[in-house]
């Protein structure tokens, strides 16, 4: 009920339109894709820590999380993991044509497979360049890219939400077991290693 206050309040929305115009003014004047992912990190850490920490809920991502692609032979290496999403930045030059958004689109969407072929659940990828955005979502064994977009405040917030909302564990056997039980005592009565 919190949570759900806090989402629909003036103040939620307020930061997010900060937040929006200093992510666009950062892409459009970053050097590399490294700084508009730093700026993407520190606002959401605030916005997290200012919003949602109280709730529980933080801004801890993985970085370069590295994971075996299915279309390369090498390893490939998600910029951001959290929870089940993944974000893959991009400097705003190369998502200037459509080939090369959908070649954006197809590395994230690579990386999503991959980690959900290696039992590492990820069903949501994001990719942008702070100035533009796409989302992936997968589902059913089935991937569902979006088309790429201005950056709104809508679409930060849909990202907010899959970060709480993805960011818990799903209820199975596996993960049960690795949170409450000593593996060598009941985790191989249930075939977990």
């Amino acid at each position: 009920k919190q949570l759900k206050g806090i989402l629909l309040s003036p103040e939620y929305k307020k930061i997010l339109q900060g937040i929006l115009l200093d992510i666009q003014q950062c892409a459009k004047s970053a050097p590399n894709e490294a700084t508009i992912e730093s700026r993407f990190d520190t606002e959401l850490a605030i916005l997290f820590d200012k919003l949602f920490s109280h709730l529980g809920y933080t801004y801890f991502p993985t970085k370069e999380d590295a994971i075996e692609t299915k279309r390369c032979v090498s390893k490939g290496r998600a910029d951001t993991s959290i929870g089940a999403l993944i974000i893959e930045y991009k400097h705003c030059s190369v998502l200037k044509n459509q080939i090369k958004r959908e070649s954006a689109l197809e590395q994230a969407a690579d990386y999503v497979e991959s980690f959900n072929a290696a039992d590492i659940i990820k069903t949501v990828g994001f990719v942008t360049d702070g100035l533009i955005g796409a989302f992936i979502t997968y589902s059913e064994n089935a991937l569902r890219k979006e088309k790429f977009s201005k950056l709104t405040i809508e679409m930060l917030d849909r990202l907010v939400q899959y970060i709480i909302g993805l960011g818990q564990k799903a209820l199975t056997v596996e993960n049960l077991i690795k949170d409450f039980c000593i593996v060598e005592t009941c985790g191989e009565s249930y075939g977990v290693r």
